[in-house]
């Protein structure tokens, strides 16, 4: 037998509070339907298991101005809420955004409508060394929590990414690793022995520093030094540099002299790309 009740007619308070799983929402909130007589609407709440204390979400009014209550029920896999009207809609509120959308109609033959069930413990379970198992046991992850680590390893054993309790984060089983120290970041490499290796940018990658590529700055640099400048007077000179794949030209200029007749000085200014230099040598 249907159970209908008319919103209109519905002078008491009617409290219907539906628990929702921790996955959900946190262990201490409940979701609650009631009445409002004064706007003749329904009302859904979030309510503080704690507490008791009721915050409104939203107001709403079915279609039909009747709803089923006990055909109304929670899908606590996907954390949604259905609400059924009596002409047989069903109304959807998602307690992650707070929307109410309307279903299309069910078949008014079915005396109520279950949640399909839902099969996630052979997905998601405590494994023999009581660590969590996500997936099968031959293609999934686990994840272990001691005092010391947080780690997350794959179906063979290897590390995907751990935490330590001295606040470093490896990444990998051969690991690049990276920790904040006195207010710098750091960033090393180790190898499954945990012994320090060095970090190789390759197959095309480069390393950039606020933008600006290391490696071109370094084929610069190489340039800048190969430009020479005359021991006497104005001079203009060019060089090229290569590094790792990166090809830079330069260009310098300089003077050069002799002053009390026993000190020679020469002043040298260089560019390439974004850098830059100039120096003052006084031989005497």
């Amino acid at each position: 037998m249907k159970s209908l009740i008319k919103g209109e007619n519905m002078k008491k308070l009617m409290l219907i509070t539906i628990i929702l799983s921790n996955q959900i929402f946190a262990v201490e909130n409940f979701l609650g339907v009631k009445y409002n007589a004064s706007t003749q609407k329904n009302e859904i709440y979030t309510i503080n298991q704690e507490t008791g204390a009721s915050t409104m979400v939203m107001d709403f009014a079915f279609p039909s101005g009747y709803w089923q209550p006990g055909a109304s029920f929670l899908d606590s896999y996907n954390g949604n809420l259905f609400l059924k009207d009596s002409n047989g809609t069903y109304m959807k509120f998602n307690p992650k955004n707070n929307e109410l959308t309307t279903l299309a109609n069910v078949d008014s033959d079915f005396q109520t409508v279950f949640q399909t069930p839902w099969t996630g413990k052979d997905l998601i379970y405590k494994n023999a060394a009581e660590e969590t198992q996500v997936g099968d046991a031959n293609n999934g992850i686990t994840i272990s929590n001691s005092s010391s680590d947080t780690e997350i390893k794959d179906s063979d054993g290897k590390t995907i990414i751990k935490t330590t309790s001295s606040g470093e984060t490896h990444i990998g089983e051969n690991s690049l690793v990276t920790v904040e120290r006195n207010g710098v970041q750091e960033l090393y490499a180790t190898d499954a022995s945990g012994n320090k290796i060095d970090i190789n940018v390759t197959n095309g990658s480069d390393l950039l520093i606020n933008g600006k590529s290391l490696s071109a700055g370094i084929a610069s640099t190489i340039a800048m030094s190969h430009i020479d400048i005359a021991d006497e007077g104005f001079s203009f000179g060019v060089g090229a540099g290569s590094f790792s794949e990166k090809e830079r030209l330069a260009i310098g200029v300089g003077y050069g002299g002799v002053f009390d007749d026993k000190y020679s000085f020469k002043f040298k200014a260089t560019a390439s790309d974004n850098v830059y230099g100039a120096g003052l040598t006084i031989k005497y």
